[in-house]
């Protein structure tokens, strides 16, 4: 076997090596990148929740003066708090409110578990990336490991032919 080809076959080595150590830390990086998106929609996730539970609060709040204001209202003209007529209202208004609250927090509630089902699959895509990476690494060497042993066997044959 003659220098050159033992100098190709540490060429093809290095060259290989160098291929998989790039390879594997693509994978690494899209990997890192991936999971700060991932915390970045549970963050978002946990911040949906709190303006969800504000806003709850502010329109339980709105509804509760909106009802004292009617009774007031109802009050002041002389009504009974009792009457068909004053309850009916009073129940219509308090269905509208709680209707219109339990709409809002459905929508929070979605885009809090759209954020989060996000999050996860982020998550898993950066597992997939960095598997990739590590698997593109190691055919890369497998790949070098063939050309390397072709490289080493023609040597051999060539020297024998020689001999």
């Amino acid at each position: 076997m003659s220098g050159m080809e033992i100098v190709g076959m540490g060429l093809t080595v290095a060259g290989a090596a160098t291929k998989a150590f790039a390879e594997r830390r693509q994978g690494q990086a899209q990997k890192a990148a991936l999971d700060y998106q991932a915390q970045q929609q549970r963050a978002q996730a946990e911040y949906t929740h709190i303006q969800g539970l504000q806003d709850e609060a502010g329109r339980r709040n709105a509804l509760t003066s909106s009802l004292e204001t009617m009774n007031s209202i109802i009050a002041g003209r002389g009504v009974g708090l009792a009457s068909p007529t004053n309850e009916a209202i009073l129940t219509s208004a308090a269905d509208r409110g709680e209707t219109d609250i339990g709409s809002s927090k459905l929508g929070y509630t979605a885009k809090e578990a759209q954020l989060k089902t996000g999050a996860e699959l982020s998550t898993q895509q950066g597992a997939f990336a960095e598997q990739a990476g590590n698997l593109s690494a190691l055919s890369t060497i497998v790949g070098a490991g063939a050309a390397t042993s072709n490289l080493y066997n023609y040597g051999k044959t060539k020297t024998s032919l020689l001999a």
